[in-house]
């Protein structure tokens, strides 16, 4: 049975020969997010062309700088999310087994801190610099899709696995971000 290691911020496990997802999952993920950039595309030249983002938001110097901060926002945040795993001696990649619980970190304020870098730092800065409103238009699809086929399978194998302390943890930590969250499992 797992056990609550206070002074370290983690939950420990036996480790096992269990995971989330299958192995090849990210890639699943890393295809469907290039098949919403080719639809928004496709949208946006061939099916119903909108106001593109400079249209919107003329000036390109600003649109420019909006893009740069949300790369450098969800780039540090992945960083930190990835060395938050490392320091725990656990995987970033989906598909491999979890032994603890990391509860520190970006962790304390997200419980999907490498979901929220892609969704601050990828999808409108590749919308702003694309000029292609589709992009932000279609977001929320791609929030959906990454709650049915990433997030909600790591849940119910971290409630698995871990069931108090994630329980606790759900209660403790927004989904997406915030503290003392009446988070759902």
């Amino acid at each position: 049975m797992g056990h609550e290691a206070a002074s370290t911020g983690r939950t420990s496990h036996q480790p096992g020969d269990d995971s989330a997802h299958p192995r090849a999952i990210h890639k699943t993920a890393e295809f469907l997010g290039a098949v919403h950039l080719v639809l928004c595309v496709f949208l946006q030249r061939v099916v119903l062309p909108l106001p593109r983002i400079s249209q919107l938001l003329p000036n390109r110097f600003l649109r420019h700088a909006i893009a740069a901060i949300l790369m450098i926002l969800g780039v540090t945040l992945l960083r930190a999310t990835h060395k938050e795993l490392a320091t725990f001696e656990q995987p970033h990649e989906p598909g491999r087994p979890t032994t603890d619980l990391v509860v520190t970190g970006p962790f304390a304020y997200s419980r999907h801190p490498t979901y929220l870098s892609i969704v601050v730092f990828l999808v409108p800065s590749v919308a702003l610099f694309s000029d292609n409103t589709w992009i932000m238009i279609t977001l929320p699809l791609a929030i959906v899709a990454f709650q049915y086929l990433m997030i909600r399978p790591e849940e119910d194998y971290l409630l698995g696995k871990f069931p108090d302390q994630y329980k606790r943890y759900c209660r403790e930590t927004g989904r997406w971000y915030g503290r003392n969250n009446k988070g759902q499992p």
